[in-house]
């Protein structure tokens, strides 16, 4: 009876590490090359709610994927999640053009899967926007309102 204890540990890490995570949208972030070295300007944040920023700052928005124990994945998976984990933004309720980008963390055994967009000082003119991102598969949804002030 001693051992039972022991057993119930290692069965419960088992299920643990067998069990399928994908992280949405907040755990895309946490890793080294995050947000990609590329990306220049400040960072839009859709779950931090309203902000506010100078119209002659570069900005960018960057959100998507995280998914773990990737080497353990069937290709399957791996190609599922690659093809099928999307995020969509939408500014002022019209749908903007995404880029992709995908990066494998070795240390962590990690697949990041991000969809971004650039945009250069002077782009948005002084006044409030409505940023919508979607993720899919799950269809979560984060609703932030950005101003844009003169500087």
């Amino acid at each position: 009876m001693r051992n039972t204890g022991a057993l119930l540990a290692i069965l419960i890490m088992s299920l643990f590490q067998s069990t399928t995570i994908v992280f949405a949208a907040n755990n895309l972030g946490k890793g080294q090359l995050f947000p990609p070295p590329m990306l220049d300007g400040i960072r839009i944040e859709l779950e931090e709610g309203p902000t506010t920023l100078s119209t002659d700052s570069p900005v960018f928005v960057i959100h998507g994927w995280d998914l773990d124990n990737w080497k353990s994945r069937s290709k399957v998976e791996q190609r599922d999640f690659l093809e099928n984990h999307i995020f969509e933004l939408y500014i002022d309720g019209e749908r903007i053009e995404l880029r992709g980008w995908k990066h494998y963390y070795a240390d962590q055994d990690l697949m990041k899967v991000g969809f971004y967009v650039e945009f250069d000082a002077g782009h948005f003119r002084p006044g409030a926007y409505v940023f919508k991102g979607v993720w899919s598969p799950g269809g979560a949804k984060e609703t932030t309102v950005v101003r844009f002030r003169l500087p």
